[in-house]
């Protein structure tokens, strides 16, 4: 299979750079006008307007190639990379997973774009998989060194970098953009040996790139990182104005929703769907918003559409198990539950739906059977404490209050939660002096909601403190409590 950047002109081997790319382009046209109309052709056009960051053009041409043979998988790398660079990891998924199904063992572009791809994904085990596989592919050919240097760079290996910057070097004079790459990199090696708290990534970038717009977002993530909202949104638009692709608008987003504006992320997401329907990672963003900001019914909306479109599933399907425990929809909450154990039986998350949904339920011995799971594998104060809770619905005061100390001595700092709990585990024991103490120890950390007031109101009461318990309770009221 011909899958390198690599055309012929005149019987002769052409390399193609930025140099020669308008005539590489019009060759291979002109070969195709002439009957020439193979997977190959297209795929180069493609590869050069991928060079030339002609992403339309791109697409258009790798998906012609494709069309003469689907299982033509270097079209794949060069569609998976388009993807990549637009930020739609849904639509790139689907062509990684392609190739990975179809490519031969020791095929170093497939485990490329797989280690970038997953990379983009955050799912740093398998990106680190991949760039064992591309590393420990035994082939030095120009392009292989080319994409060797950037899978360093990105993964910031720079001890290496140099060595390979000069192997890629003594290629020269067989691609020019390969010898400014190399010369690019040897710079970022020695600078990340002599001035190690600067951040390279970012320098290379913005002393580098061809690409105004890439500069543009350089410099918002630069601002996002230092946490400046108002210049991080300036450059993303700007990088929109040069070049107005939807991974800006994604860009967007996520900074107001990062920054906690989720009305206006919603906004713009559904902008993007608008635009361009193939961003389906949208539909999950909107209904990890949704749920966030209380809209339940909206986050299992948009939950529903990312199942259907198996687009971050498992994530999907937690989202909408929430939100109709959020609803009080337990059988509904329950059936699903179900289903996700079907697909996911080994996820982190399943004890813990079950205990929720039967909590919710007032089922306290089923939840103490999965709270009870949840802390075989994670002894958490947070566990702990749901467990303390549900041994106080039970009335099992006693433990509830062994199970909160545990809590207590494993937690980092003090949680007024907690000894809320305390106290109305001895209140229930009738033990007021005690209870007083852990009431008013709860509000001194932070606990100081209705129900802490209405609780110790009664502890009062209960100690004969009629004026103080009157004052507590008028509190109580004052924040919302309504007798039934």
């Amino acid at each position: 299979m011909f899958d390198n950047i690599y055309t012929f002109y005149d019987d002769a081997e052409y390399h193609i750079n930025s140099l020669n790319a308008n005539k590489i382009i019009k060759l291979l046209k002109k070969r195709i006008s002439n009957g020439e109309e193979t997977k190959q052709n297209y795929a180069f056009i493609a590869d050069v307007y991928l060079m030339k960051g002609d992403l339309e053009n791109a697409l258009n041409f790798a998906l012609k190639s494709k069309q003469l043979d689907q299982d033509y998988y270097y079209a794949d790398v060069i569609i998976a990379n388009i993807y990549i660079l637009e930020v739609n990891i849904c639509m790139a998924a689907k062509y990684v997973e392609n190739i990975l199904e179809k490519c031969s063992e020791d095929y170093y572009l497939g485990y490329y774009i797989a280690a970038v791809f997953y990379t983009f994904q955050g799912n740093e085990d398998k990106a680190q998989e991949y760039i064992d596989r591309f590393m420990n592919t035994s082939d030095e050919n120009p392009d292989f060194i080319r994409l060797k240097l950037e899978l360093l760079f990105i993964f910031k290996d720079y001890s290496n970098l140099l060595k390979t910057s000069f192997s890629l070097l003594k290629t020269f004079p067989i691609n020019i953009d390969y010898f400014y790459n190399a010369v690019a990199m040897m710079f970022v090696s020695i600078f990340s040996i002599l001035f190690k708290k600067i951040d390279l990534p970012y320098l290379f970038y913005l002393l580098f790139s061809s690409s105004k717009d890439d500069r543009y977002l350089v410099l918002s993530e630069k601002y996002k990182a230092d946490n400046n909202l108002e210049k991080s949104l300036y450059y993303i638009d700007k990088a929109y104005e040069v070049n107005p692709k939807s991974c800006y608008l994604i860009k967007k987003a996520e900074l107001y929703s990062m920054f906690d504006k989720k009305d206006d992320a919603i906004k713009i997401y559904k902008d993007i769907l608008e635009l361009d329907p193939t961003y389906i990672q949208c539909y999950y963003d909107l209904s990890e918003i949704y749920y966030f900001i209380g809209d339940y019914k909206q986050a299992i909306e948009y939950s529903n559409q990312a199942i259907l479109v198996n687009y971050n599933t498992e994530e999907a399907f937690n989202i909408k198990i929430l939100s109709l425990i959020e609803l009080e929809n337990y059988d509904k909450a329950l059936e699903n539950i179900k289903k996700f154990e079907k697909d996911f039986p080994n996820s982190a998350d399943l004890n813990y739906h079950y205990y929720s949904v039967y909590k919710g339920m007032n089922d306290f011995n089923k939840a103490l059977v999965y709270i009870n799971k949840i802390l075989l594998l994670d002894m958490h104060p947070s566990f702990l404490m749901c467990k303390a809770i549900l041994l106080y619905y039970k009335g099992i005061f006693e433990d509830a209050i062994n199970t909160i100390f545990k809590a207590i001595e494993l937690s980092e700092k003090d949680d007024g939660a907690m000894y809320y709990w305390l106290a109305c585990c001895y209140e229930a024991k009738e033990e007021y002096t005690i209870a007083l103490e852990y009431i008013n120890k709860s509000i001194l950390y932070g606990e100081d909601g209705l129900w802490t007031f209405f609780h110790k109101s009664t502890i009062l009461s209960a100690l004969g403190k009629k004026a103080e318990a009157k004052i507590a309770y008028d509190k109580a009221v004052t924040l919302g409590y309504k007798e039934e």
